[in-house]
C-alpha cells in the first residue's frame, strides 16, 4: 500500500506550521498537498491587533507542495468566517486526487466547505483546531456555534488534539477516546533552542545594547499589545520589583501607546514592537524570565513554548486554556490567578531575586518542551490515518 495522500486546508502559510508540513512531506509514508485560502502572512499584510502590517521573514513556502486558492470573498479577510470563500477547493478535494483531507479549524466557510466536500466524496477526514470549552456565552453566539460544531463533529473521521484542554473539549462534546490523536501544538524546536545558545553567551551586551543595566535579570513579555493579553498587568506588577529587574515588551498593538505613557519615567522599561522571527530568539536568550498575563481568549501560546526552549521559568495567568500544560508550580514556573496583581508581583519577586531558582526552573522547561515537537504531530497524524484506514 502507497504513501497517504494528504491534502491539508489551512487559512493562510503560518509560520508555526509551516516545519511540520514540510517534515510530513519528507516522510515516505505520505504524499503531501497543502492549499492555502490567503496570501496573508507572505506577503505585507495589515494586522489590527498588530496595528500595522507584517509580512513573516522566514521561508514560508519551500520544501513540501502547495497551491493558493482564489479567495471569492466579497470583503476578504482573517477573522471573519466569510473573509476565505475558496469555491476552488471544490474541484481539489476528490477521492483520484487524495485519500485524506486534514482541516485546520472550523472559523471560516471554506474550511468547513472543504470537510463536508471531503466527508460526502467518501474521504477520511481529520479536524484540527484551537477547540477548548469555554464559560457560557449569550445565546445568539452560542446557536451559530453549536450549529457549527454539529457539522464539524458529523464531517470528522478523526480529531487531532492540541492539548489536555482540547481533549477535554472532544470527550465533553461526546467524541470517545479511541478518535483522538495527540499532535501537540509546537513550534521549531531545534531551530529556537540553537538559536538562543548561540545568543546567550552575549546577553550582557544585548541589554546594553537596549540601554538596560546588563547586572539586573530581564522580565520579557513577548505578543500582540491587545486586551485580552492583559500587558498592563504585568505592567503594574513590574513596579514592585523595578528597582533590581528590567521588563522587555516584544510586541505591538493598539495598547503600545497607552504602555509607552505609564513608563515614560521609567529607564528599566522597554517597549521594541513587532520583531521578526530571525530576530526574536536573541530577545528570549537575553531574558532570565518569561511572562505572560493573558485571558481565556488565548487558547494555547506557542511564545510560551518558544521561551521553554530558551530554558526560560514561565509565569503564566491559570486563565490560559493550555497553562496547566506549560507550567507546573514550584517546578518550572508558576500559575496565578488571572488578575491577581499581588500574586504576580510575589512570583516576579521570587525569580528576580533568586537566581539559582531560575536556572532550576529553566532547565526544567527545556526538558518539558523537547516532548511537544513535530515529529509527536507527525505520529499523531499517521496513528489517526491508519485508525481511520481500518475502518474503512
Amino acid at each position: 500500500m502507497g504513501p497517504y495522500r494528504l491534502a491539508i486546508v489551512i487559512s493562510h502559510p503560518v509560520h508555526y506550521q509551516v516545519p511540520l508540513f514540510r517534515k510530513l512531506a519528507a516522510n515516505p509514508e505520505f504524499d503531501l498537498t497543502v492549499y492555502f485560502c490567503s496570501r496573508d502572512g507572505v506577503e505585507h499584510t495589515f494586522d489590527e491587533d498588530f496595528a500595522g502590517h507584517y509580512k513573516w521573514d522566514l521561508p514560508l513556502l519551500e520544501g513540501y507542495r502547495h497551491f493558493f486558492l482564489k479567495n471569492w470573498s466579497l470583503k476578504p479577510r482573517l477573522g471573519r468566517f466569510f473573509g476565505l470563500c475558496n469555491f476552488g477547493i471544490l474541484r481539489e478535494l476528490s477521492p483520484e486526487k487524495h485519500d485524506a483531507v486534514l482541516i485546520h479549524g472550523y472559523n471560516y466557510a471554506t474550511t468547513l466547505l472543504a470537510l463536508c466536500t471531503a466527508r460526502l466524496r467518501g474521504m477520511h477526514t481529520l479536524f484540527r483546531g484551537e477547540t477548548v470549552l469555554r464559560p457560557q456565552t449569550r445565546w445568539i453566539i452560542r446557536l451559530p456555534k453549536t450549529i457549527v460544531l454539529k457539522i464539524v463533529f458529523w464531517a470528522s473521521g478523526a480529531f487531532l488534539t492540541i492539548g489536555s484542554m482540547s481533549t477535554e473539549f472532544y470527550k465533553r462534546y461526546g467524541i470517545s477516546s479511541d478518535r483522538l490523536f495527540y499532535t501537540p501544538y509546537c513550534v521549531d524546536n531545534e531551530r529556537l533552542i540553537k538559536q538562543c545558545d548561540e545568543y546567550r553567551p552575549v546577553a550582557d551586551d544585548l541589554k546594553a545594547s537596549l540601554g538596560l543595566d546588563p547586572r539586573l535579570p530581564v522580565i520579557l513579555y513577548v505578543g500582540k499589545l491587545t486586551e485580552k493579553k492583559r500587558p498592563y498587568d504585568l505592567m503594574t506588577a513590574f513596579r514592585q520589583v523595578s528597582d533590581r529587574a528590567s521588563l522587555v515588551f516584544v510586541g505591538d498593538g493598539p495598547l503600545r501607546s497607552t504602555l509607552e505613557s505609564a513608563v515614560r519615567s521609567s529607564k528599566n522599561v522597554r517597549i521594541l514592537g513587532f520583531t521578526s522571527q530571525r530576530e526574536i530568539p536573541k530577545y528570549y536568550a537575553m531574558a532570565d524570565v518569561f511572562a505572560l498575563p493573558s485571558s481565556e481568549m488565548e487558547v494555547s501560546p506557542l511564545v510560551v513554548n518558544e521561551a521553554m526552549c530558551a530554558g526560560l521559568p514561565v509565569i503564566i495567568s491559570d486563565a490560559v486554556p493550555s497553562a496547566k500544560d506549560f507550567v507546573r508550580n514550584g517546578v518550572n514556573g508558576f500559575r496565578y490567578p488571572m488578575g491577581n496583581i499581588q500574586r504576580l508581583e510575589q512570583f516576579l519577586g521570587l525569580l528576580v531575586d533568586d537566581s539559582k531558582l531560575r536556572a532550576d526552573f529553566g532547565r526544567v522547561s527545556r526538558e518539558m518542551v523537547s516532548a511537544w515537537n513535530y515529529q509527536a504531530c507527525v505520529d499523531g497524524i499517521h496513528a489517526a490515518l491508519e485508525f481511520l484506514r481500518t475502518r474503512s
